[in-house]
């Protein structure tokens, strides 16, 4: 079932009661519900109080990507807060995973992963990478198996603030850059690239 947290006493409740006459078992497998949408005071949004935002205005001022990932990005079991401060950052931080796919994707021009990968040698910052990568990715696909799509986008973006960011992209900068196209070292870190992409 999914239905708003006023249906906990609403339909949840009746439809539990009424299948407990006829069947020993709940009428659903699992229940998720969610909060309702406020503003950013954490009021009601009413048109009468004049705090509501148009569906079709958010979408011409900030497009469909970053409401889906406002959508993503907010712990739905309580009431959502949602306001044009709030739609600024999700643009941001929309632009900054973005922006990360594209610097990934942009050094992989001459990469082909059937004949180009190479393994990183151990102790290096591509070896380094690749077990962030592996530990992010476990940590992405429990949080999508409890529902928790908030913290699906919050690893997203950190994983892609920080230790892609901050962290990778400048360490490798001239590897990537400077070091001859076929050269190994150039090629596993194009591999690690690759990996980050392929669970982006």
């Amino acid at each position: 079932y999914l239905e708003g947290s006023d249906q906990h006493r609403g339909w949840f409740q009746s439809s539990l009661l009424e299948a407990s006459g006829y069947k020993s078992e709940p009428p659903f497998q699992e229940v998720l519900t969610h909060g309702f949408i406020v503003d950013e005071k954490g009021r009601k949004m009413s048109k009468s109080e004049g705090n509501d935002i148009k569906v079709e205005a958010a979408l011409k001022q900030y497009g469909a990507d970053v409401l889906r990932l406002w959508v993503c990005s907010v712990d739905y079991q309580n009431d959502v807060p949602l306001g044009q401060t709030l739609l600024a950052k999700t643009g941001e931080a929309y632009r900054k995973v973005r922006n990360t796919i594209k610097y990934l994707l942009g050094n992989l021009y001459d990469f082909d992963p059937s004949k180009d990968r190479v393994a990183p040698l151990p102790h290096s910052i591509d070896a380094w990478m690749v077990a962030k990568v592996n530990t992010w990715a476990a940590e992405v696909y429990a949080a999508y198996d409890r529902y928790e799509f908030h913290n699906v986008f919050r690893l997203i973006y950190e994983f892609c603030n920080v230790e892609i960011s901050a962290v990778y992209a400048k360490a490798v900068k001239d590897r990537l850059y400077c070091e001859l196209p076929g050269s190994e070292k150039r090629r596993a870190s194009q591999t690690v690239c690759y990996e980050a992409l392929l669970n982006l």
